[in-house]
């Protein structure tokens, strides 16, 4: 028996309308924002568990702050500190939290207030560490999970200059 199809061109119209809107519902336009150019990937952990240190200036990561240089380091509650020491004739560093962002692209302007010297590190989370006349942006793309413990030990960050 042949199958009859009726359709008319209204029908067509709220079948395409339909679609097109619930295409639309599901699709995120703005989309996590690039990483900008020179971003660095590094691995820091908590105190007592390995490379806990950041020197932004020199990109690497240690475990003994000599003279003060590192930029940013991650205490045993895994919280971002930026340390009370600093070399003779500069600034204290600070950093600020930015808030929950898409990537390290979408953090692009310096806080005008919010600069502390601690800080929680949290996943998703933005920030920016202020050093001198220098700023870095910082974002937390997971946790690090300690094979023994269980417990987080430290954090994946990426970070480049702002």
């Amino acid at each position: 028996m042949p199958v009859l199809r009726t359709s008319s061109l209204a029908q067509r119209v709220v079948v395409l309308s339909l679609a097109g809107l619930l295409s639309a519902c599901g699709s995120d336009s703005t989309g996590p924002v690039a990483d900008p150019v020179g971003t660095v990937s590094s691995a820091i952990r908590t105190q007592g568990q390995g490379a806990f240190l950041i020197d932004f200036d020199l990109g690497t990561v240690m475990t003994v702050n000599s003279g003060g240089v590192a930029d940013l380091y991650l205490d045993g509650n895994v919280n971002f500190n930026v340390g009370c020491c600093v070399p003779a004739g500069q600034q204290p560093r600070r950093v600020a939290e930015v808030g929950a962002v898409s990537g390290l692209g979408a953090v692009t302007t310096v806080p005008t207030a919010g600069f502390v010297s601690t800080l929680s590190a949290t996943v998703g989370h933005g920030y920016v560490v202020t050093d001198n006349a220098r700023n870095w942006r910082v974002f937390v793309t997971s946790t690090i999970i300690g094979a023994t413990s269980g417990g987080v030990i430290g954090v994946n960050i990426k970070w480049a200059p702002l």
